[in-house]
C-alpha cells in the first residue's frame, strides 16, 4: 500500500490504515468450520473486472439483528476465480 495511494479516487489515510489491517489480516489461515444445522447459512458473493468470489459462512439468527460489521460468522467455504475470457 505504501507504493499505491489513490487520493484521486478518494482514498484518505483511513482508507490506507484499513487496507494495511486488512492485509496482515489476510496473510493469517483461515479456519473453517464444519457446518452446524441449528446456524443459519449465509453466501456472499462479489465480482469486481476479471474476478468473482464467493464466500459461505453460518450465524446465529440473533446476529443477523446486528449492522453487517458487527456480525460475526463461522466461515465455511470460500472460492476465488479469475474470469477466463476477459
Amino acid at each position: 500500500m505504501e507504493k499505491f495511494v489513490a487520493p484521486s479516487l478518494g482514498w484518505s489515510s483511513d482508507h490506507a490504515a484499513a487496507f494495511t489491517d486488512y492485509r496482515s489480516k489476510s496473510k493469517s489461515p483461515l479456519r473453517f468450520s464444519h457446518r452446524d444445522p441449528d446456524l443459519v447459512l449465509c453466501l456472499r458473493t462479489n465480482s469486481y473486472d476479471k474476478h468473482w468470489a464467493v464466500a459461505a459462512t453460518e450465524c446465529t439468527a440473533a446476529e443477523l439483528e446486528k449492522p453487517l460489521l458487527e456480525q460475526v460468522h463461522q466461515q465455511l467455504a470460500f472460492l476465488s476465480v479469475t474470469f477466463s475470457d476477459c
